[in-house]
């Protein structure tokens, strides 16, 4: 008796066979004719080693600014770098989240490109890292650092803090944070295909261009807007209007604004503040071991640098903090305000600084670093 599933078996698998080949020729046509894919959603992937892929071209186009990443052949953000460090020369790893990253401005205007360039020029044999990925906070920074950053040998990591710190380990207890791991950190199958097949990107492309307005109004000219001058690209109007972008801050981030402006805390910041400390003795003891020395720079909101009334709370705080555990420590809020009379946010359309803000940020962590000693040859380790 003839098995009556197998011609509806037979139906659907001549089907599949029908829609891979289907799929091929279309992938091939992409990949042949419209140089696909173009590496629009290379953001999506990460590497074994839990940061960037390795020597990739990342077009970003999801922010309010789009912007290139290039990285190298070790994931980091920027220039190549050996894996032993020349000898004579100081290794600084600059570790946070997206403000040490650098979201919204490409490589060359982030912090840790500038203050290697700034470094340089006034003399010092020194190469910084920029060993931050976006996203997370002080746990994530801690596995980058037990993982990544101490078997590249440096001498000197530069931890930042930002407020959102506070917010992005709200849900997360201590021990976690204290056993975060990098290691094992694979792109999920869907990413995977959306990024490296032509099929994938197109796809996707078309799948956010429909339910997104903005990302449908940014493709239409997206190459353009990654060449164009910063000029032109950071000419955000209303960027100088800062009450008003002040007030919109507050409502949009407020354990970054209101929850901090006042001292005492409440109790939910207390608790979150203790938890950030007790991570960062952590971070201090594993750099310490390693002979590696440390320095936390404070890097303020923009309720911080535009209201005047604003505590000094948090940053006396974290001063007090890395007194105790032999952290150098710099607040580089005095140096935003002296400044703020200039735009060095991407206000109104998001909070990060504009290449004018990370730039001030490298020159006042240059100078610091210059005036603490930090950079003196007893800083040096020898290599392995």
């Amino acid at each position: 008796m003839t098995n009556p599933t197998r011609p509806v078996l037979r139906f659907l698998a001549w089907q599949g066979l029908a829609v891979a080949l289907l799929l091929l020729v279309f992938e091939a046509v992409l990949r042949v004719g419209f140089d696909r894919p173009a590496g629009w959603f290379n953001y999506a992937l990460t590497s074994d080693r839990g940061l960037y892929p390795e020597s990739t071209r990342i077009p970003m186009l999801w922010g309010p600014i789009p912007y290139v990443v290039h990285t190298n052949s070790l994931g980091f953000r920027g220039r190549e770098i050996a894996v032993r460090k020349t000898p004579g020369t100081l290794r600084i790893a600059a570790v946070g989240d997206s403000m040490t990253d650098g979201f919204f401005v490409d490589d060359e205007h982030t912090y840790p490109f500038v203050l290697q360039d700034l470094l340089q020029a006034r003399g010092h044999a020194v190469e910084v890292l920029n060993a931050a990925r976006g996203g997370g906070s002080i746990g994530k920074e801690l596995a980058i650092v037990r993982e990544v950053v101490l078997p590249l040998d440096p001498d000197l990591v530069v931890l930042t803090f930002v407020s959102n710190d506070l917010s992005d380990i709200a849900k997360k207890p201590g021990s976690a944070l204290l056993g975060a791991t990098l290691r094992g950190a694979r792109t999920g199958v869907a990413d995977w295909l959306r990024a490296r097949t032509a099929v994938g990107e197109f796809i996707g492309d078309a799948a956010l261009a429909w339910r997104n307005p903005a990302y449908r109004r940014a493709r239409r000219d997206r190459e353009r807007r990654l060449s164009a001058p910063n000029a032109r690209r950071y000419a955000i109007e209303g960027g100088d209007r800062f009450e008003a972008n002040l007030a919109k801050f507050r409502i949009s981030s407020p354990m970054a604004g209101p929850m901090l402006e006042r001292a005492p805390f409440p109790p939910i910041v207390e608790r979150l503040v203790e938890t950030y400390v007790e991570v960062l003795v952590e971070f201090a003891r594993v750099c310490g071991e390693e002979g590696v020395r440390v320095a936390l720079v404070y890097f303020p909101s923009y309720a911080q640098i535009y209201d005047d009334n604003f505590s000094p709370a948090m940053s006396d705080r974290l001063a007090a903090e890395s007194e105790s555990l032999g952290i150098a420590y710099l607040d580089v809020t005095p140096a935003f305000r002296r400044e703020r009379h200039r735009v060095l946010h991407l206000a109104p359309l998001d909070y990060h600084t504009n290449p004018a803000g990370y730039r001030l940020f490298a020159e006042s962590v240059a100078e610091f670093l210059e005036g603490s000693g930090l950079l003196s040859k007893s800083a040096f380790r020898p290599g392995r």
